[in-house]
């Protein structure tokens, strides 16, 4: 059995899919997932997919008219047997039903009600029998990144700490990031790992400046290293980003600040999350986030 999953969407957005595709593998274990989406995060739902394909090549494009698809397309989509598509677009799912697959379960892409994103995305199975999966996702196993680890020094205990997200609103204060690596320097003995990605810069120099000195830095690495070198963390603190996301799915302690965003939908899931939120990011004072951390660490 082959199965396609159209799923578009950021970091995080793939990392709350991943709990739906495992309970596809669940439900057929022998089958062939194939996942389209974004092609910079796609390397995080292997497994349990087995092949993933950018939404961005020019093979789907036909999809998205009224045109009939072509012979190329057809010829490959005609061997799926089910595909679920996190998508309203009449366009595509007509162009698969169109082409051949088998059966096709379209889905809006969010939740319109108040119900957290990986219950949305889970709920998509139910024709197929799928009901009472585990929303949590989990990534693994990671990359092996002990060279990483070694070629930026880091200790035992290490805070991993992200002070970037897709906004600024959703952005603690800088300041507050680096009273909080200060802190945890002094208080708790712990150094920490700033992460940057390639929208980060502006944010992390923020941090930096506030610190007055550059604590160990990892920057745009790939996102498989990134899940293992947050795995072998103490903690990770966090703005509502994907790779706070990721810091949740491999099972690292995780502290997420919430502002704008609704965490009752959006916030990151593991088997230890702490959220503190509030209406602006600016509102969530450096000794919520102490407190919390101190806590989780204690009982790590």
């Amino acid at each position: 059995m082959k199965v396609l999953v159209w799923r578009r969407g950021g970091i995080g957005d793939t990392v709350l899919l991943l709990p739906a595709l495992r309970a596809l593998r669940r439900r057929f274990p022998r089958s062939h997932i194939t996942v389209v989406g974004n092609p910079g995060p796609l390397s995080l739902v292997i497994p349990p997919a087995d092949e993933v394909r950018s939404a961005d090549e020019a093979l789907w494009a036909v999809l998205f008219s009224s045109a009939s698809p072509t012979p190329k397309l057809r010829s490959y989509l005609r061997e799926f047997d089910l595909a679920v598509v996190y998508t309203e677009d009449e366009f595509l799912i007509r162009g698969l039903e169109k082409a051949g697959v088998g059966r096709v379960i379209s889905w809006p892409p969010f939740p319109r009600e108040r119900v957290h994103e990986t219950e949305h995305l889970l709920a998509a199975l139910t024709p197929l029998g799928i009901v009472d999966e585990d929303p949590t996702p989990r990534i693994e196993p990671p990359e092996d990144v002990k060279e990483i680890w070694e070629r930026l020094n880091l200790g035992e205990r290490t805070l991993a700490v992200h002070p970037g997200s897709g906004s600024p609103e959703k952005n603690w204060p800088p300041e507050r990031f680096a009273g909080l690596i200060l802190w945890a320097e002094g208080e708790l003995n712990i150094s920490s790992l700033l992460l940057c990605g390639p929208a980060d810069g502006e944010a992390v120099e923020g941090v930096v400046r506030a610190l007055g000195k550059c604590p160990p830095m990892a920057e745009d690495l790939p996102l498989r290293e990134v899940a293992g070198v947050l795995r072998r963390c103490s903690a990770f603190v966090g703005n509502d980003s994907g790779i706070t996301h990721i810091a949740a799915a491999v099972g690292t302690p995780t502290v997420a600040l919430f502002g704008p965003s609704d965490p009752e939908v959006w916030a990151p899931r593991g088997p230890r999350v702490e959220v503190i939120s509030s209406n602006r990011m600016d509102d969530i004072p450096l000794t919520a986030v102490q407190n919390v951390l101190r806590r989780i660490l204690s009982t790590k």
